[in-house]
């Protein structure tokens, strides 16, 4: 049946004619008349619709009519659970935005303060290793002086066991002590 309006627009119909009597059953609504001829019967079901359809109304249960799009009875007025849902999720997505711009802000400042670290630990300049370095030759020369002839001898053997240790590290650094200048 076809009414032309929303929930009551469209239903099955199961038509009997017992003896003079016409009765018009709909499954789908659970209703059942009876009349003298078709279209009395016809009239009788769409007034019985219409009745049932107000009932529900109502009672705010429309959305439990057959035929009623399916939607969930809570998010039918865009209320869930005493709150308007659209304002929550509008509300969530601001805070979350406002968060998200937080963390961004709170970790670029650290990264900031890492790259200052980072640039502060350089290494020395070439001038600062030539005095340290020549400090270190000169405090070993004095140290020197005050040895006897046969523990120079063992230094000497120590060192000349080093640089033979270090000789195939040679070619490697060759390259950075040929470009250095001397004063």
């Amino acid at each position: 049946m076809d009414s032309g309006r929303g929930v009551e627009s469209q239903f099955e119909v199961t038509i009997r004619k017992v003896g003079d009597a016409f009765f018009l059953y709909s499954r789908e609504w659970h209703l059942l008349v009876q009349g003298t001829d078709l279209n009395q019967a016809y009239e009788q079901i769409k007034g019985e619709q219409k009745l049932v359809i107000e009932r529900y109304r109502k009672a705010g249960l429309e959305h439990e009519l057959p035929g009623f799009p399916a939607k969930h009875p809570l998010f039918l007025s865009g209320r869930g659970f005493g709150l308007d849902v659209f304002a929550t999720l509008t509300k969530a997505l601001i805070v979350g935005a406002v968060l998200c711009v937080f963390v961004f802000l709170v970790s670029f400042s650290q990264l900031q303060v890492m790259q200052q670290k980072i640039e502060k630990m350089t290494s020395p300049s070439p001038a600062l290793v030539g005095k340290i370095a020549t400090g270190a030759i000169e405090k070993t020369a004095r140290a020197m002086e005050g040895l006897t002839p046969e523990r120079k001898e063992k230094v000497r053997q120590s060192l000349r066991t080093i640089v033979r240790e270090l000789e195939p590290f040679r070619s490697e650094l060759l390259p950075f002590v040929s470009n250095c200048t001397a004063p």
